[in-house]
């Protein structure tokens, strides 16, 4: 099992949790949040693996013109 190191940060009401390995390569594991208004968890997995990608079948945008 990979332990965790816990840092929070806490603003107001919110709170959020990061947890990251301390073995191996130090990855992002798992990411919570306790805001009232928008809780909600990510966990990332799968590390080094292929992520499979497509060319996109309709127009493409320039996001850096927009700004």
């Amino acid at each position: 099992m990979t332990r965790r190191v816990r840092p929070r940060r806490h603003a107001a009401q919110d709170a959020c949790t990061f947890c990251v390995a301390t073995e191996g390569e130090p990855y992002l594991l798992r990411l919570d949040n306790t805001s009232p208004e928008d809780p909600g968890s990510i966990t990332f997995s799968e590390f080094d693996e292929p992520v499979p990608a497509r060319k996109p079948s309709g127009p493409v945008r320039d996001l850096d013109g927009l700004g």
